[in-house]
């Protein structure tokens, strides 16, 4: 099914401009589809995104016809806040000169990128290796530079359980543990926090990281919070064997219990908590 983009004034408003399935079409008068390469179009909808925002939504994503990208497009998808990724894998793709030109406006503005193919991440290697810090997937970066990746996941505060696993990956993460705490609160003074809302998950991937976090160092203040429980359940099959076996439905605090029929109890976790650290 084909939807308007816009009536354009492209090319002497010869052309109409559509998008179905297999993306960006132009069709001229005869009702034709028209190879977007054979035709200098980038500019024209540089200009018509400058007066229209909307226009580059309905062109999203870029990235599936390269054909259309221009400097100049690359400056006006920067200057409105268009998606940098989509941007960089189009640019890459339309050739080198445009992939080093969207790349340096990228990192000129610090722009983060989300989501790119492991194609354009080699590409922007070869180009600037430390333009690769702006990538947010870890675990992509990793595939890529490990030392890269080991700076971006070492230069933040907060770790999330997808960095833990790289860093396990890489044989540092015994290092890094040593210098982190769990904790509630991502502004306590430590070298890096590892939240304990960050600390659950269905991934099985990511379950055998948890169960591996040794030594841990965990705030006291982190036994008050539901989380604490579902966290020690998947932790320690030695805990959860404990909460069972005393029908204890979660732990209110360091030394106190909740059980299943509503009663408060008293705990000893002392020895627990020696084991972990």
């Amino acid at each position: 099914m084909k939807t308007k983009v816009a009536d354009l004034p492209l090319l002497g408003d010869r052309y109409t401009m559509t998008t179905d399935k297999d993306g960006l079409k132009l069709i001229n008068s005869s009702g034709e589809s028209v190879n977007l390469s054979l035709l200098d179009l980038g500019n024209e909808i540089s200009d018509e995104i400058t007066k229209n925002k909307g226009i580059y939504y309905k062109l999203i994503p870029l990235s599936m016809y390269p054909d259309i990208i221009t400097f100049k497009l690359i400056d006006t998808v920067i200057k409105i806040g268009g998606l940098a990724d989509d941007l960089l894998e189009a640019s890459c793709k339309k050739g080198e000169t445009y992939c080093k030109y969207a790349l340096s406006k990228i990192k000129e503005e610090n722009l983060p990128l989300f989501k790119l193919s492991t194609d354009t991440l080699n590409k922007i290697k070869k180009i600037d290796k430390s333009s690769l810090f702006l990538y947010e997937d870890v675990r992509g970066l990793y595939t890529v530079d490990k030392e890269i990746a080991f700076e971006k996941i070492t230069s933040k505060k907060i770790l999330s359980l997808e960095d833990l696993y790289i860093l396990r990956e890489m044989g540092k993460i015994k290092y890094i543990l040593k210098r982190s705490v769990v904790h509630v609160d991502s502004n306590f003074p430590a070298d890096f926090i590892i939240l304990l809302s960050s600390l659950t998950t269905k991934r099985k991937e990511l379950l055998e990281v948890i169960k591996e976090l040794t030594p841990l160092k965990v705030s006291e203040c982190s036994f008050r919070t539901p989380e604490m429980t579902d966290f020690l359940r998947i932790y320690s099959a030695e805990f959860d064997e404990f909460l069972n076996k005393n029908s204890i439905l979660f732990i209110s605090d360091i030394n106190t219990a909740i059980t299943r029929n509503g009663t408060k109890v008293n705990i000893d976790l002392t020895e627990f908590l020696r084991k972990i650290k």
